[in-house]
């Protein structure tokens, strides 16, 4: 009977919207892999059916945690935030490496990235804990133990390394602040000091040496566009090239010709919007980034529909998620910033963060569904 209750609340819209990304991006994923003969074609099919793989297990990610009352997590906020510092350590202890990074752990079929995990882990143990704790004006108390909260995976993220990723969790993080109630000025204070101290520490990293290459050459690159175009600036080059020669209405599905000659590398994670830019046109993209909007606007709608502070700062975390990773990523295939590893929420190729996504829809559903104290 409280099942029964609790369903008349679904959202049908909220995952109903982020299925439909995930189908719009398996199309992608299997034009931009289904390419070649032999091998590659194999290697591509490959991709494409664990891709699918990943979705079935991120709706059963969905169901399990709409399932969960949400409230409850409060007892769980130390395991959840132990488990999720042991895996990033884990991964700098014995991570996969690939591509100059160690950010995988390597389970043999599969490999995961932590990382993505605990952007939705800190979101649940920061709503957690700033909704046990007195509002931020009130509280300078507050806004320190939430900055701890902050710190320790951040740190780790960044020493895999990782910038992208912190980026995302400092975004985060500024957001549930504002949003329960910290001062402006206070927390701009912050952030500008810890502005201050990347850039002191990334340019005491690239003149001692210490800064891994891939990420000079990704900086060099941004900051000299024109400069080498067959070295660093081929992929952010490549990518522009694709989106601009789609036109309006692109050039058809499967008939793009960037990504079926495999002229933009890591085309089906990073920078799939070339793809859908190319063989969509303006008007794919629109359509994409419509309902990443209708997404966001109905996220925005369960946090104030909340019946509790955690809730709604749940919810206000996982929005701010995502918009970061769209508008970063859709960013850095228009070469507006420099290119990170940071897939498009529920469209990219990868597991890691497909199971995220969806378990943060699945939690959405949660409050949602619970908005109401049930009346017996």
């Amino acid at each position: 009977m409280l099942e029964r209750r609790l369903l008349k609340n679904f959202d049908l819209l909220l995952p109903g919207c982020a299925l439909a990304i995930t189908g719009y991006g398996a199309i992608m994923i299997y034009s931009c892999t289904s390419v070649g003969a032999g091998e590659a074609a194999r290697l591509g099919a490959g991709k494409f059916q664990l891709h699918l793989v990943w979705i079935a297990l991120g709706l059963v990610c969905l169901a399990l945690a709409a399932s969960v009352d949400y409230v409850r997590l409060a007892r769980l906020k130390w395991p959840i935030y132990g488990i999720t510092v042991a895996l990033l350590v884990a991964v700098l202890a014995r991570g996969h490496i690939s591509h100059g990074a160690r950010r995988w752990i390597d389970l043999g079929v599969i490999r995961f990235q932590p990382s993505e995990l605990a952007q939705l882990s800190l979101i649940v143990v920061l709503a957690i804990a700033l909704a046990q704790r007195p509002a931020l004006r009130r509280s300078f108390g507050t806004l320190a133990v939430s900055l701890c909260y902050l710190a320790v995976p951040m740190a780790l993220v960044l020493m895999q390394p990782d910038v992208g990723t912190p980026v995302i969790l400092g975004g985060i993080w500024v957001v549930m602040l504002l949003v329960h109630g910290a001062s402006f000025g206070r927390l701009a204070g912050v952030c500008a000091l810890g502005l201050v101290v990347l850039v002191v520490g990334v340019g005491a990293l690239w003149t001692t040496g210490h800064l891994p290459e891939h990420q000079k050459q990704r900086l060099m690159a941004f900051a000299y566009p024109e400069a080498d175009p067959e070295g660093p600036n081929w992929q952010p080059r490549q990518s522009v090239i694709a989106i601009g020669s789609g036109g309006l209405l692109g050039k058809g599905l499967f008939e793009g010709t960037q990504s079926k000659l495999d002229f933009v590398p890591f085309q089906e994670t990073d920078f799939i919007m070339s793809v859908v830019g190319e063989e969509w046109g303006f008007v794919g993209c629109v359509v994409l980034l419509a309902l990443y909007f209708i997404l966001l606007y109905r996220v925005l709608d369960i946090a104030l529909a909340a019946k509790d502070e955690s809730g709604r700062l749940i919810a206000v975390g996982i929005a701010a998620m995502l918009f970061f990773h769209v508008f970063i990523n859709v960013a850095m295939t228009l070469r507006l910033l420099p290119a990170k590893g940071l897939p498009l929420p529920f469209f990219s190729y990868g597991g890691s963060s497909m199971i995220t996504g969806m378990l943060a829809i699945g939690l959405l559903e949660s409050i949602c569904m619970r908005r109401h104290k049930i009346a017996f």
